[in-house]
Order: structure tokens, then sequence, then C-alpha cells
């Protein structure tokens, strides 16, 4: 591999977004609206952590809080638990996490393996910076 495919490797480019508050929440390498889809809601699918792990659709959080409680859905096919991600300065709420016990697996608690962002809870930083 050449230095210059390297560094352009490592300089992606990296999409910001913030909460409608203008609180900076995260970041990714793919946008929001090409990221992958929950069918039942439209939410984009993302893998928070490290953009190494999963580069595409991967997003690096800050100053999210997660419900300590879930919020229990009735959907067509049965109930669904749901952890909130909030805004940590306004609660605005953001996205959410699925309780574990919605993969066949016998604990309970926050999933924080998958993030699913609600559609128009982010806005992307250069969208901020136009509207200003």
């Amino acid at each position: 591999m050449t230095d210059d495919h390297q560094a352009n490797k490592g300089s992606a480019e990296i999409t910001t977004y913030h909460c409608l508050c203008s609180q900076l929440l995260g970041g990714t390498r793919l946008p929001l609206d090409a990221m992958p889809k929950r069918q039942i809601d439209g939410s984009s699918i993302a893998v928070p952590g490290d953009f190494g792990k999963s580069p595409l659709a991967s997003i690096s959080i800050q100053d999210l809080l997660v419900d300590s409680a879930p919020t229990i859905l009735k959907l067509d096919d049965g109930f669904e638990k749901r952890y909130a991600a909030r805004c940590g300065r306004c609660g605005l709420m953001a996205g959410y996490y699925l309780d574990r016990s919605q993969f066949d697996n016998a604990e309970t608690g926050v999933n924080e393996d998958v993030l699913y962002i609600l559609p128009g809870s982010l806005e992307a930083t250069d969208k901020l910076r136009q509207a200003t």
C-alpha cells in the first residue's frame, strides 16, 4: 500500500451532526440518509463507537444520554423495549437502543451495539451553517 493510499484512507470525510437545539451529538463517515434504515420506523441504523470497526455505518457519539428505564411499545407482531437516547443539553429524543431481550438473549438491559437514529432528529453541521 502506498503512502498516498494510506493518507486517503485515513482522511475519509466525517459528517458531524447536531441536535435541533444546536448541541453537537456526533459524527459519522456515512451520511445518515445513506445509512441502512429500519423498516418499522425509518430510523437510521448506526454502530456506536470506533470508526475502525464498521467504517461506513459507525457513529461517534457524545453528549447523548440514555434513559435508565425502557419504553415499551406495542407493535403489530408483539412488543418492543426501547431505551431513549436523548440530547444531553435539551433532552430531545434523537434515537433509541433496543433491549437485549429483543435479540434472543436471556439478559435484559440496554443493547448498546446498535443505535437507531430517528428521522429528522439530527441536523448536519453544514445545514446548520447554511441556515445562519
